[in-house]
């Protein structure tokens, strides 16, 4: 399928178990798509967003998704870049596998995975487990795979079983969506166990840099 030209495309769970807790939708594949030219004017915008689910994304192309034109200052009107817009945004990732994509151009983050812990629940808990990207293709944006970021407690882990293996990053940083000067490779916090091995990063920076 080709997706095109949207301000979202969404697979989340809104089913609630007997403990008023989302349940995981699990055995999800999306495979062989297209995911390109998502933007909103007046919302965040990401390629693909998931929430709860368990999933096998699986030679996939995403490209130029979360924003029209070139941003400043995170304004969303015109479908500018800002910083909450992604090629991927999971959150509460489970049981889920990253494997043989492409990953292109995106506003701010090629893959952004959440795992967060409110304040009102006093300690963090993991959140986001099982989760293996491996063998994928990132280019362009600001950072190319975060799992890391947002509520955090800083007081214990939020992240279990954690593969980032065998992945290729290049020109993060260089164009620059938002026009922030940001250029991250691989964001990882609050691991409680993981691997990042095998990864080649290169080409960082401003193209004038």
């Amino acid at each position: 399928c080709w997706f095109e030209w949207y301000a979202n495309n969404v697979i989340q769970s809104f089913v609630f178990d007997d403990d008023d807790q989302l349940e995981v939708i699990k055995d999800i594949i999306v495979r062989r798509n297209i995911f390109n030219n998502t933007y909103s004017t007046s919302a965040h915008a990401q390629g693909l967003y998931s929430a709860y689910t368990s999933m096998l994304l699986e030679e996939n192309i995403f490209d130029h998704n979360g924003w029209y034109q070139q941003g400043k200052d995170n304004v969303q009107d015109a479908g500018k870049a800002t910083m909450f817009n992604h090629n991927t945004y999971f959150a509460e990732a489970q049981n889920t596998i990253f494997r043989k994509n492409i990953f292109l151009r995106p506003s701010s983050i090629g893959n952004k995975f959440t795992s967060n812990t409110v304040e009102s629940e006093g300690t963090n808990t993991i959140k986001a487990w099982n989760i293996l990207v491996d063998n994928n293709f990132y280019t362009e944006g600001e950072i190319g795979i975060s799992l890391g970021g947002n509520k955090d407690q800083d007081n214990g882990p939020r992240w279990a079983n954690i593969l980032v293996v065998n992945n290729v990053l290049t020109a993060i940083g260089r164009t620059a969506p938002t026009q922030r000067t940001l250029g991250w490779g691989i964001e990882v916090s609050d691991w409680e166990n993981g691997l990042v091995q095998g990864n080649l990063t290169f080409n960082w920076g401003q193209s004038n840099g």
